[in-house]
């Protein structure tokens, strides 16, 4: 069968491959963007939330024996840390931003079909005026 030179064969393999890779990998990579930005915004939420002044990261200083007290660990410290001292308390639109790109790819998985997206630029603009203004 893999050694078998037939014309069939040689003509059917590459309209199979293009099949699944025209409609079966996008609604993939489209699905594996929604885990990716769910699993995002639930890892920002959780640094935040449990944020203590204490533990070593970007603005503060720490003995190498301190405990992290942040859920996210050193990273989860850091990067907590970094969007608290820029953004302050506007750091917690990062998180609804996340669980909206949630919602815009689950919304993009019906409308792939019907070719219609809603522009993406409009959205992020937007979130950045929103960030400014808060």
């Amino acid at each position: 069968m893999f050694f078998n030179k037939d014309k069939t064969t040689k003509s059917s393999a590459p309209h199979h491959k293009a099949r699944i890779s025209g409609s079966a990998k996008p609604h993939l990579v489209c699905e594996a963007w929604w885990l990716l930005f769910a699993g995002l915004g639930s890892f920002l939420a959780l640094i935040l939330f449990t944020f203590d002044l204490t533990d070593p990261s970007w603005s503060h200083s720490g003995s190498t024996d301190s405990v992290t007290h942040n859920a996210g660990g050193v990273l989860g410290a850091w990067v907590s840390d970094i969007l608290l001292s820029v953004f302050g308390f506007s750091a917690w639109w990062c998180v609804v931003l996340a669980f909206f790109a949630v919602w815009l790819v689950y919304q993009r998985l019906e409308l792939v079909a019907h070719d219609s997206k809603p522009p993406l630029v409009l959205n992020i603009i937007g979130f950045f005026i929103l960030l400014i203004a808060s």
